[in-house]
């Protein structure tokens, strides 16, 4: 079907002049397609219905045209052990040599082995991390400063020897930052994931001008297979504990996400936009309004006195491990008083989760110059916090986000309390049941 006003490329098939017309966003679906290897038509429609105003069943029927023609190729993928059934397609010959013909694509990649692209070892993992790509994409309206890196010719090696540190699943790039991908279907043990984690961390130290952000994103249900992959929360909290564990974790250059796959594509593009991880100023200013929503709640009964950091650390304490604020809250009359710490979090950033649990640590041994009745962990939003798998830490340790405490100005601030294994429950400031 040809839309009226929309210029169009014939691709010619044969010397009777047969062929397929393409649109430019035609075209660069077809270059997405080559640089990604496998989609599917579903997420094919998601690039193109942002230009094209046609169906996913209209879509299919124009990919089942073409594929008479080698301009894409298609498969049929079963997923799981009796399966669901995916139209799964590839660039063809003639629609690489379209590409490359109208300058969408470099002349190089001709030699591409592109009859190898829909040779897979492991069809689950390779097209749940697409399903990430794509919609990370699609929160950046597939921004073309975005380059969308397969990575498995592209390992980072160990400058020393020249051996492969680590091959993420899927590189996103944009400009000096490489956001890797790491899909967990939960075959992997989590200690080969902590030895991944270490390639990054060697690769990281080695080239220090390279910004690296790794998401480990743990397969759900979110991408529908045969396969009941059910409730995942408990595996990534223990993919987080173990790489809590880990020397060498906290690099200026590296910043390491464990999150379930429903909520990746969310993260992977705020970093790439630039608002993930949070800058100085970004946390400062959270910080600072938490404090000041806590003093303006008429609710919260209590006197509060901001105390300087500087000197309750022992000398051995890196500063990155440093709490964001420090607290007195005294009641009214005071003649009690308490002192938090506050520790603003981003939701899966393992390195704030370890600076949590590293702060508990020293409170609990005793290590600090002032005693610390509670550390608080403050998010931006109370999203992050119910999607954020944990396991217990600390009681003491309490969770709060600001948004909420903005929104509920008439009511009593409300903190969550991990209970039991990754549960949470809401509370008030001193532990009580939550009933706002």
């Amino acid at each position: 079907m040809l839309i009226a006003g929309v210029e169009r490329k014939l691709i010619e098939c044969g010397s009777d002049g047969k062929g397929a017309y393409l649109s430019e966003d035609e075209f660069k679906m077809l270059r997405l397609l080559t640089e990604q290897k496998l989609l599917t038509n579903e997420q094919m429609h998601t690039f193109i219905s942002r230009k094209i105003k046609i169906l996913p069943d209209s879509l299919r029927r124009k990919l089942y045209d073409w594929a008479k023609y080698d301009i894409v190729v298609p498969s049929e993928y079963l997923l799981g052990k009796k399966g669901r059934s995916y139209n799964v397609y590839r660039i063809g010959k003639r629609g690489l040599n379209a590409l490359i013909d109208n300058e969408y694509l470099e002349e190089d990649k001709r030699k591409m082995r592109i009859s190898k692209f829909d040779k897979l070892s492991n069809q689950t993992h390779f097209l749940s991390t697409q399903h990430l790509i794509i919609k990370t994409l699609a929160e950046l309206d597939f921004n073309e400063n975005i380059k969308s890196i397969s990575s498995a010719n592209l390992p980072y090696l160990d400058s020393t020897v020249g051996n492969k540190l680590v091959i993420p699943d899927w590189i996103l790039r944009k400009g000096d930052l490489h956001l890797n991908i790491e899909l967990d279907v939960g075959g992997e043990k989590k200690d080969i994931l902590t030895e991944k984690l270490k390639g990054y961390i060697t690769y990281c130290k080695q080239n220090p001008d390279q910004k690296h952000v790794v998401i480990f994103a743990v397969i759900d249900n979110s991408f529908p297979t045969k396969e009941k992959f059910g409730e995942r929360n408990g595996r990534i909290a223990n993919i987080k504990s173990k790489f809590m564990n880990l020397n060498e974790l906290h690099l200026n250059n590296l910043d390491v996400y464990v999150l379930p796959l429903y909520r990746a594509h969310k993260v992977a593009s705020q970093i790439l936009a630039g608002t993930l991880p949070l800058k100085a100023s970004n946390k400062d200013h959270e910080i600072t309004t938490a404090k000041r929503l806590l003093e303006v709640n008429s609710y919260f009964d209590y006197n509060i006195e901001e105390i300087d950091l500087d000197d309750i650390y022992p000398y051995d304490v890196e500063s990155y491990m440093y709490a964001d604020k420090m607290l007195r809250i005294s009641n009214t009359s005071n003649t009690y008083s308490e002192t938090i710490l506050l520790v603003m979090m981003e939701e899966g950033l393992v390195q704030n989760l370890d600076r949590l649990n590293y702060l508990n640590i020293l409170s609990k041994e005793g290590r600090l110059k002032i005693k610390v009745d509670k550390i608080v962990g403050i998010y931006r939003t109370e999203e992050e916090i119910e999607h954020e798998p944990l396991k217990v830490i600390s009681s003491r340790i309490l969770m709060a986000s600001v948004n909420e405490w903005e929104e509920q100005m008439e009511k009593e601030p409300k903190f969550y309390r991990l209970v039991g294994n990754i549960t949470k429950e809401e509370v008030t400031y001193e532990g009580s049941s939550y009933n706002g």
